[in-house]
Parts: C-alpha cells; sequence; structure tokens
C-alpha cells in the first residue's frame, strides 16, 4: 500500500520534470506512471532516509527495461534511460530489506551530465575501463561539483594502472583530493574520511 501526495515541483528551465511523489512504503514495493516519449532521455531516482532501495523501470507493455540497487556511491537508486517509445511507463520501488518508510521518487529529464556518468558507471560494471574513464572525464567537463564522479574516476586510474608512472599517480592523488574537498563540503565527512585513508595508502611507499 502507498501513500502520498503528487506536487508540482520547481525546478530550473530545461530540466522538465514528469514525476515527483513523497510516499510511505508499507508493503514490499510501490508502483508510479508515468508519461514518456519515444526518444527522450530521463533520470528516475529513488531516495530514503529509512531503507535501502530498489528501483525498476517498466515500459508500457510491463516489460522490464531496467533495475538498480545502489547508485552513485550511496544507497539509493537511480536509472538514466532512453524511452524507446511513447506511452505509460511504470517505476517500481522497492525495499530490499523488505522494511518500510518515507521515500522519495523524481522522474526528470536527464542531463548531459547524467547520461554521461551513468555510461561510466554501466561501462566500469561491464568491464570496458577505457570507456568509463572517457564517460567519467566528459561528465567532469560538464559539471565538476560532484564528488562521486571523482572518486568513480581515482578509482578506476587505480585499477588500470598496473605499475603506477609518477604522473599516473599524481592523476589519482588529485582526483581523490577532489572527491573529499567536494564531499565535506556537502557536510559528508564520513565518506570524505573514508577516502582519505584510502588515498593515505596510495601515497605510503612501497
Amino acid at each position: 500500500m502507498l501513500s502520498g501526495a503528487l506536487f508540482l515541483p520547481v525546478y530550473p528551465a530545461g530540466a522538465q520534470t514528469l514525476l515527483e511523489q513523497e510516499g510511505t512504503l508499507r508493503s514490499a514495493e510501490g508502483e508510479h506512471n508515468f508519461s514518456g516519449e519515444a526518444g527522450q532521455s530521463v533520470i528516475i531516482t529513488l531516495t530514503s532516509p529509512d531503507f535501502d532501495t530498489m528501483l525498476t523501470l517498466l515500459d508500457p507493455t510491463g516489460a522490464e527495461l531496467a533495475y538498480n540497487d545502489d547508485y552513485a556511491r550511496n544507497l539509493n537508486s537511480a536509472i538514466v534511460y532512453t524511452l524507446p517509445t511513447s506511452g505509460t511507463y511504470k517505476v517500481i520501488a522497492r525495499s530490499i530489506s523488505g522494511t518500510g518508510g518515507s521515500y522519495e521518487v523524481v522522474v526528470a529529464d536527464a542531463t548531459a551530465y547524467d547520461q554521461a556518468y551513468f555510461r561510466g558507471v554501466a561501462a566500469r560494471q561491464e568491464g570496458n575501463y577505457e570507456a568509463a574513464l572517457a564517460a567519467f572525464d566528459e561528465a567532469i567537463q560538464l559539471d565538476s561539483s560532484n564528488p562521486a564522479v571523482h572518486l568513480d574516476r581515482a578509482d578506476l586510474l587505480y585499477a588500470l594502472a598496473q605499475q603506477l608512472q609518477p604522473e599516473e599517480r599524481e592523476a589519482i592523488v588529485q582526483s581523490y583530493q577532489r572527491a573529499i574537498e567536494l564531499y565535506e563540503q556537502a557536510g559528508d565527512t564520513e565518506n570524505a574520511q573514508l577516502i582519505r585513508e584510502q588515498l593515505m595508502y596510495l601515497e605510503t611507499p612501497y
């Protein structure tokens, strides 16, 4: 069972929001519908302070198109997807543990940054590190204020470097340092400290 209120938020010009709904999950899942056009790229986010989220996107026929558990270094979920046909799509919000709680689902037009970052995440999961690095670099050029992309880039460089050259090590250090700065600016001291410890390990001579 889902309880909540549908409302129209205020967003900057050019960032069209198709759906924003807050609710309380009391059963296994909550369902939300939105209308989309063929070729439209959307970003769907599911956030909750109460439970680890799982997000699923279904097409107008009910077939599953995509799903996501954790995204951008946290327990919330997001899907970036280009819709194949026009029609009414369904978003399913779930709790991984089966526990309920409050949550918010937002469907909006995906920005160029959203699409680049998502390509990087997908390419990394597929093991295509070169494509992932190119996508993360593109995302940073579009918006350098998100700490997650700097951390993902640093981790990727570290994985790519079999034998670190001085310039490669410096590039990794800079990405980690930028991620630390942005997490601290956002008040997320826990993630900042975790990255700082990882950076100390990287800087420790063999």
